[in-house]
């Protein structure tokens, strides 16, 4: 009922209605002056200028290096991840980077949500600045305008470097903002938090105000599973400890109530509980663990902030028996504590995340693939391939090694230490058809993944896997085992298997077997006494007065003159410059 609608009516009236509903609320809230005053007393006109540019800096990586500017919805992603300590561009630009559209506006919304309240513990302006406030280079506001984005490349640097796998995205930094925001002003990270809700609730009611979906099962990857909990956790670390780094510089009030509230809100809220391991063929999701480690998160930067009991030192516990509790021994940690037990997790998690990263590739990938400069890109099921530390036969540990399986197209270069499923098998069943990018800081090539074959009825599907790079042939790159329809005609029965570019059909019957092709649609073939039909995306054998559909087809439709090159074992690589 709603694609007659030409205009985009759904969207204008959200617009008007918001602007007229927001206006009704900014006269009640009626801000006062002060607000303004506190803003330009710490920021140069009043705007938190560093996190513009941070927000600049971040989106022109995405619109340039990644191609964004014109291919919005699909950036290159693959070599812009931190794969290896041995690829260093990947270590350098991922935490710049972003996997989809979706992705660089979520972050560009969150770092618009915590950076300015972090820019604004930082200032513009030095503390205490008086007669000779800009005497010294450090202390110009151009120059600490400037120092924000210069640390969010450092921090998007360490950020990526000290992260557990090919991690991309500039979430790490968000999170260290937010670190040093939630230590400063908590209850302002708070609210910050919700109003990054509602925008990011106002950016999807205005491109997708009417949603819909139908109930269906699914194998995609539940949603906890692609949050980088490790990454985030770091870099929050990293902004906590710069914000303590302030707060004694600066002497700082510190509400430990507060802080423990806006740590925990934040955490809560960022699903920093949502700790998860592969394995078995799954997820698993440790959400008690999790809770419990959010809880213990927010304590432990309380006690580094406020030192021993101050935690527990509020009006509602002075009541209790008129006794401040914090003069009690309650066995909080004391500041020290505190402050290395969060650097003692960090160093574990950084020393993990060196291990990971000090890997390269000891498989080269499919053994029939399209190969694009130092990339080979195939498909393949099952595969076990290697991932192996630099220092495999220097250090006699298997840990430092393993194997895992994995199928679906599969991207390698050894070059830059890049071993990734593109594109799962479950994904290319579900839609028959992906897209591909690779590339670098000067070149991008797109391969489309067509997933061809046919479904027979209660016996599974024979199929084969086509890639086709822009400005090249099509190549075939795996075929399936082939499958017996589960019934017979005339007591005959019918096999497809993939061959060539094309599929064949066995038919096995009192007169021994015979070979055929699969006719075109809207045509028929004989083999073996039975004549096949390609009607209406289905196969039919009949004979005399009995018709039966034996598979229906997968994929795209074969066209007469659409050439399949298949690779075979002299010719398992087809090489493009």
């Amino acid at each position: 009922m709603f694609e007659s609608v030409s205009l985009p009516v759904h969207q204008i009236g959200f617009v008007v209605s918001a602007t007229v509903v927001a206006t009704i609320a900014w006269r009640l809230v009626d801000l006062p002056e002060a607000v303004g005053s506190r803003l330009r007393g710490r920021f140069l006109v009043g705007v938190p200028w560093g996190t513009v540019l941070t927000v600049a800096l971040v989106g022109t990586v995405y619109l340039t290096a990644q191609g964004g500017l014109d291919h919005w919805g699909d950036p290159l992603v693959i070599p812009y991840r931190a794969w290896s300590y041995q690829y260093p561009l990947g270590i350098l630009a991922s935490g710049l980077s972003h996997a989809s559209s979706g992705h660089l506006l979520g972050n560009l919304i969150a770092t618009l949500t915590f950076a300015p309240i972090a820019e604004f513990a930082w200032g513009h302006f030095p503390p205490g600045r008086g007669r000779s406030a800009f005497g010294r280079w450090r202390d110009r506001p151009t120059v600490r305008i400037a120092a924000v984005p210069v640390v969010a490349l450092i921090g998007a640097v360490l950020t990526a470097a000290f992260a557990w796998g090919p991690v991309i995205g500039f979430s790490g930094v968000v999170f260290a903002f937010a670190g040093v925001a939630v230590l400063r002003h908590p209850l302002a990270t708070l609210v910050a938090i919700v109003l990054g809700t509602g925008v990011r609730l106002a950016y999807t009611a205005l491109v997708e105000p009417i949603a819909f979906a139908t109930p269906a099962v699914t194998s995609s990857t539940p949603w906890w599973a692609g949050v980088a909990v490790q990454g985030h956790l770091f870099g929050f670390g990293l902004g906590v400890l710069a914000g303590l780094v302030l707060a004694w510089r600066r002497d700082w009030t510190l509400s430990a109530a507060w802080i423990w509230a806006g740590t925990l809100g934040f955490a809560l809220e960022q699903s920093l509980w949502a700790v998860f391991w592969a394995g078995d063929g799954g997820y698993y999701l440790f959400r008690a663990a999790g809770a419990v480690g959010i809880l213990a998160l927010a304590t432990v930067v309380t006690a580094a902030a406020t030192g021993r009991g101050a935690i527990f030192d509020d009006p509602i516990g002075r009541a209790l028996d008129g006794t401040p509790l914090d003069r009690l021994d309650w066995g909080i940690p004391t500041r020290g504590t505190a402050i290395t037990v969060l650097v003692g997790v960090l160093a574990v998690t950084g020393a993990v995340a060196v291990t990971v990263n000090l890997q390269t590739v000891d498989d080269p990938g499919p053994d029939r693939a399209v190969e694009i400069a130092d990339y080979r890109v195939g498909y393949d099921e099952d595969r076990e391939t290697r991932q192996v530390s630099v220092f495999d036969g220097v250090v006699p540990n298997e840990s430092l090694s393993w194997n895992f399986e994995a199928s679906g197209v599969i991207v390698t270069s050894q070059e830059r230490s890049i071993w990734t499923v593109a594109v799962p098998t479950g994904r290319l069943e579900r839609s028959n058809n992906a897209n591909v990018v690779i590339g670098g800081p000067d070149w991008r090539r797109t391969i489309d993944v067509r997933r061809r074959g046919w479904a027979v009825p209660d016996n599974g599907t024979v199929y084969a896997v086509d890639l086709h790079p822009d400005g090249g042939e099509r190549h075939r790159v795996y075929e399936s085992t082939a499958t017996t329809a589960n019934l017979s005609v005339a007591a005959r029965e019918v096999t497809i298997e993939p061959t060539g570019g094309r599929f064949a059909l066995v038919v096995d019957g009192p007169n021994g077997s015979s070979r055929g092709r699969v006719p075109w649609p809207g045509e028929r073939t004989t083999v073996g006494g039975l004549t096949i039909h390609h009607t209406d995306g289905a196969l039919y054998a009949s004979h005399a007065e009995t018709r039966v559909r034996i598979a229906s087809r997968i994929g795209a439709t074969l066209d007469t003159d659409d050439h399949v090159v298949t690779l075979g074992v002299d010719q398992s690589v087809h090489a493009i410059r």
